[in-house]
C-alpha cells in the first residue's frame, strides 16, 4: 500500500512528468505496469528506477518553488539569501563580483580567487554556482554573452559573464543620511549584524556603492570627490567620509 506522501505527490505531478516516469520505469522494471499512471507507478519507479529522483528534483522541485514564489508563499529575497548562504567563500566572491561590476571576464574572476587557470572558474560556474541557483532561484544566475550592451554605460562588452536578467540578487535598502560639510561628504547608515571586513565601499560612475552579504545601496554623488574613501564601522553603524575636490 502506497504511503500518503506518494499519493499526494502523484496528484501533483504534471502529465509530462508522469509520462517520463512511466517510460523510465518500463526500462528498469520487468513486472506489470498499468498504462494509467497511479501512485503505485511512482512507488515502483522510486524503488526500481534511479532516474526518478532526478526527474522529481529537476522538473517538480523547481515548479514548486516557482509556484510558491508567484503566490507570495516564498518571498524572493528569502530565496536569494538562501542561495548566497549556500555558496562557499570563493563561489560567493565570484557571484558578488559579477553583481557589483555588472559583468566580468573570465580572467578577472580567475584573478579574484587566485585560480590556477580559467577552466577552474568555468567548472565552478557550470557545476556548482548555476546548478545551485537553478535549484533555489529557479534559473541559472550567471550567463555568458559574446556581445552585450551595458545598460548603464552604453558600451559594448565582449565575451563576459553577466548576472541573469530578472534576478535581483540583493534587496536594496534606502535608509541612510548624507551630510554635506564644508570640505567633505559624510554618509551614515545602519548596517547591523555584519563584520567590518564584509563591507565593501567603492566609487563607480558618479555614485558610491555600499555592499555586504545581504545589503546593497548606490548613493548618487552630487559633487566631485577624491577617490580615497575613509570608512569606520562600529556598533552596527557605517560612516563614510569623502573629501570634495576643489
Amino acid at each position: 500500500m502506497e504511503s500518503e506522501i506518494i499519493k499526494r505527490m502523484s496528484m501533483f505531478l504534471p502529465p509530462e512528468v508522469k509520462k517520463n516516469i512511466v517510460n523510465s520505469l518500463k526500462g528498469n522494471y520487468k513486472g506489470k505496469i498499468y498504462s494509467k499512471f497511479t501512485p503505485q507507478t511512482l512507488a515502483l519507479a522510486l524503488q526500481y528506477s534511479p532516474e526518478t529522483k532526478d526527474l522529481l528534483k529537476e522538473q517538480v522541485l523547481d515548479e514548486i518553488n516557482n509556484l510558491c514564489t508567484s503566490l507570495g508563499v516564498l518571498k524572493k529575497e528569502i530565496k536569494e539569501e538562501e542561495f548566497l548562504k549556500a555558496l562557499d567563500e570563493k563561489n560567493r566572491a565570484i557571484v558578488m563580483y559579477v553583481w557589483r561590476s555588472r559583468h566580468a571576464k573570465i580572467r578577472d574572476l580567475s584573478k579574484l580567487i587566485n585560480a590556477e587557470n580559467d577552466a577552474y572558474i568555468l567548472t565552478k560556474i557550470r557545476e556548482i554556482i548555476n546548478p545551485l541557483a537553478k535549484n533555489i532561484l529557479g534559473k541559472p544566475i550567471l550567463c555568458f554573452e559574446e556581445s552585450k550592451i551595458d545598460p548603464v554605460t552604453g558600451n559594448k562588452i565582449l565575451f563576459s559573464w553577466w548576472l541573469n536578467e530578472g534576478i535581483e540578487l540583493i534587496k536594496k535598502k534606502e535608509a541612510l543620511d548624507i551630510f554635506d560639510e564644508k570640505d567633505k561628504l559624510r554618509i551614515v547608515t545602519e548596517l547591523p549584524n555584519l563584520n567590518e571586513e564584509d563591507i565593501i565601499v567603492s566609487i563607480e560612475n558618479d555614485g558610491i556603492i555600499i555592499s555586504a552579504n545581504n545589503y546593497y545601496q548606490r548613493v548618487p554623488l552630487f559633487c566631485a570627490v577624491e577617490k580615497k574613501i575613509e570608512k569606520t564601522y562600529k556598533n552596527g553603524i557605517l560612516e563614510i567620509s569623502l573629501k570634495k575636490l576643489r
